[in-house]
């Protein structure tokens, strides 16, 4: 637990206050009034349409705007990030 703990705190401390603002923005900002953002951004998937297709570029771009520093993961174990992935796929954002 004390390792999850040093690995959260590094990755913590690599964000700023910008990058910090837009994650929030993820939780609170909806898209047609109806979800938020984050679950907005976890509804891409392939389609089979051109509805589909155009929707993935407006997901990217909202990411890109994020600016995630290009240091965020490093030195921390894949195995590790690959956790946490999974876990905050089990989250959503009323919880």
């Amino acid at each position: 637990m004390e390792a999850e703990r040093r690995i959260e705190a590094r990755i913590a401390s690599r964000i700023g206050p910008e990058l910090r603002r837009g994650n929030l923005a993820l939780l609170e900002d909806t898209v047609d009034g109806r979800l938020t953002r984050f679950v907005w951004l976890r509804q891409f998937s392939p389609g089979n349409n051109s509805a589909a297709a155009n929707r993935l570029p407006d997901g990217l771009e909202y990411l890109n705007r994020l600016e995630c520093p290009d240091d965020l993961f490093v030195g921390v174990p894949a195995h590790r990030i690959a956790r946490h992935r999974r876990q905050g796929e089990r989250y959503y954002a009323d919880g």
